[in-house]
C-alpha cells in the first residue's frame, strides 16, 4: 500500500468514526427524549446513519484493498482537516449534559452534520459510488430531514438561532450541490459536461494504471443531426439530443460515465476485459437508440459510434488522450462506412 492509500485509509477511518459518533448519539437522544415526536425524528436519524456507516465500512474494505482511486491532491491536509474536526466533536460531546434538551442536543448534531459540507467529503460520496454503486449513499434526504428538526424543534422564540442555523445549512448544502452540478452537469441532457466528465474520469484513469486493467472510451454521434435541425427546428434538435442521451445514460452500466462530448456528440468511458465485451456495449447501445428514439423524441434516431481500449501507461491525461483520439477516428470510419454502426479497434 502506498502512502497516498495510506493517507486515505485514514481518511475514510475519521469519516467512518464521526458518523459512528454520530449514530450513538442520535439513538441516546432518541432513548432519552421526552418528546414523541422529536424522539421518533431521532431514531429515523440514527437508522439513517447506520447506513452511512455501511457506506464508509464498504469503502474502507475497498481502499485497504487498493481498489479506490487516489482523488485528492493534497490528502495529508484533508487528513489533517478531518482530524481537527473529530477532535473539536468529541471534546463538543463530551461536554453534553442533558440529552433530554432538545436545544443543546440540536446544537450538537449541528455540529456533526455541518461537517457533511466539506467539498473533500462531498467528493469521496461521489466518486466512490461511481467506483461500486453497492455504496452509494443519499444524503440529500438525511440533512434536509435534520434542517427541519432545527426548524421545527430550535426553541419556542419566533425566529430561534438554531432555525436561523438550519436556514444557513439548507443554504450552503442546497448552493454547494447546485454550483457543483452548475460546472460539471451538462442542464440539456443531465450527463456530465465536457468539464465534469475529464475531472471525474481522473480518478478511474488512475485505479486503472494502478491495477494494470484496460480502459475503453465510446465516441458517439447522432447520424444527420444537421437534416433534423434544418427540418424540425432546433428546439426539436434539443429534445432529440436530450431522449439519445438518456438512452445512452439507461443502457451502459452504473459504473460507466457518460458525458456531452459537444452538440450532437457524446463520449462514454469504462472498465473493459476485451475487445468483445466493448462489442457487446456498442451494439447494445446502437440498438436500444434504434428502438426508442422515436418514442422518446418524435424522431427516428440512428447513432454512429467509434470505440477504442487499452492500457494507461504512462501519465494518464495522454494515455486517455490516445484512446478518445483512436476512438474518434474509428466514429470517423463508422460514418463514413454508412452510419448507425460501430468501428472499434
Amino acid at each position: 500500500m502506498n502512502k497516498e492509500n495510506e493517507i486515505l485509509v485514514e481518511i475514510i477511518n475519521i469519516c467512518l468514526s464521526l458518523d459512528s459518533k454520530a449514530y450513538a448519539l442520535y439513538a441516546k437522544f432518541a432513548a432519552n427524549c421526552s418528546n414523541t415526536s422529536l424522539a421518533e425524528e431521532w431514531r429515523i436519524c440514527a437508522g439513517e446513519e447506520k447506513q452511512h456507516i455501511q457506506f464508509w465500512t464498504k469503502a474502507l474494505t475497498l481502499a485497504n484493498q487498493g481498489e479506490l482511486p487516489e482523488i485528492f491532491d493534497d490528502p495529508e491536509s484533508i487528513r489533517s482537516s478531518l482530524a481537527l474536526t473529530e477532535e473539536k466533536t468529541q471534546n463538543a460531546i463530551s461536554k453534553l449534559n442533558d440529552f433530554d434538551d432538545a436545544v443543546e442536543t440540536l446544537t450538537m448534531a449541528y455540529r456533526l452534520e455541518s461537517f457533511m459540507l466539506d467539498p473533500s467529503l462531498m467528493m469521496m460520496l461521489e466518486s466512490f459510488g461511481f467506483i461500486n454503486h453497492k455504496i452509494e449513499i443519499n444524503y440529500d434526504e438525511h440533512i434536509n430531514r435534520f434542517i427541519a428538526m432545527l426548524q421545527k424543534y430550535g426553541g419556542n422564540d419566533s425566529v430561534s438561532p438554531l432555525e436561523l442555523l438550519g436556514e444557513t445549512l439548507g443554504s450552503l448544502f442546497r448552493r454547494n450541490r447546485e454550483l457543483s452540478r452548475e460546472s460539471t452537469v451538462d442542464p440539456l441532457t443531465k450527463l456530465l459536461n465536457r468539464r465534469g466528465f475529464f475531472s471525474n474520469i481522473k480518478p478511474f484513469a488512475n485505479l486503472a494504471k494502478r491495477k494494470g486493467e484496460s480502459v475503453a472510451v465510446i465516441m458517439a454521434d447522432i447520424d444527420d443531426f444537421k437534416k433534423i435541425n434544418d427540418t424540425l427546428g432546433h428546439p426539436k434538435g434539443d429534445e432529440v439530443i436530450a431522449a439519445v442521451a438518456g438512452i445512452i445514460s439507461e443502457t451502459i452500466r452504473k459504473s460507466d460515465i457518460a458525458g456531452r462530448y459537444g452538440g450532437e456528440e457524446f463520449i462514454v468511458f469504462l472498465n473493459v476485459k476485451d475487445e468483445q465485451s466493448l462489442e457487446v456495449v456498442c451494439q447494445r447501445i446502437n440498438e436500444a437508440v434504434r428502438e426508442k428514439s422515436l418514442e422518446l423524441s418524435g424522431v427516428r434516431t440512428t447513432i454512429s459510434l467509434g470505440a477504442a481500449s487499452g492500457k494507461i501507461s504512462g501519465p494518464e491525461e495522454s494515455a486517455v488522450a490516445l484512446i478518445i483520439n483512436k476512438a474518434d477516428e474509428n466514429l470517423l470510419t463508422a460514418k463514413r462506412d454508412g452510419k448507425d454502426r460501430c468501428v472499434i479497434s
